[in-house]
């Protein structure tokens, strides 16, 4: 189920594609600029899982001292690469706890969205795609960049399919998307 169009949605990212992708997710959940905050992207020199990571915990700082307005919510997205969704979960959990902060608790609506390889491999999928898997990474594969070239993969085409619902398959082929789907339910 989507977010409440009356949601505030506070965004990280690791990058400019995810930044697109969630940003017209939104848009389609009819969720508008005005109600979402995007933390700043890494600056292009480090790791963007460490930005993630250090973002994260700041915004979770955040979303919990505004408890009191309920349609707040954050979420993170942060690629899995070759270590997949759980090691990243974990990491992100452990950033917190290492600042001071409690772990995320079940009923916080502070969604983590871990795309594995990257957000590419989701795009890719939700546009159609049927060879896509998890340990491949699209972001310079000469198909999936032939394909964005030519309009078929667009952060647009892969909001409006992810609110058709799973395709055929996804649990198998892309489990990090399944994942998503359910971690962005936490959202008000």
């Amino acid at each position: 189920m989507p977010p409440s169009r009356q949601a505030r949605i506070r965004i990280v990212c690791e990058d400019v594609e995810q930044r697109r992708f969630l940003e017209r997710l939104c848009d389609a959940w009819g969720i508008g600029p005005r109600r979402r905050f995007v933390a700043p992207l890494p600056s292009g020199r480090g790791a963007g899982d460490a930005w993630v990571r250090e973002q994260y915990v700041e915004n979770v700082r955040v979303v919990r001292s505004q408890r009191h307005q309920r349609r707040l919510g954050l979420v993170a997205m942060i690629d899995g690469d070759d270590v997949g969704v759980a090691e990243r979960k974990r990491s992100l959990d452990a950033a917190l706890t290492a600042s001071g902060a409690e772990a995320r608790d079940a009923g916080e609506p502070i969604a983590v969205a871990v795309p594995t390889w990257s957000v590419e491999t989701w795009l890719w999928w939700l546009c159609g795609e049927d060879g896509v898997d998890e340990t491949t990474p699209y972001k310079r594969d000469a198909d999936y960049q032939r394909a964005v070239r030519a309009g078929d993969v667009t952060p647009e085409k892969a909001a409006k399919a992810w609110l058709a619902g799973p395709r055929a398959g996804e649990a198998e082929r892309v489990s990090s998307l399944s994942d998503a789907r359910l971690e962005l339910e936490r959202l008000p």
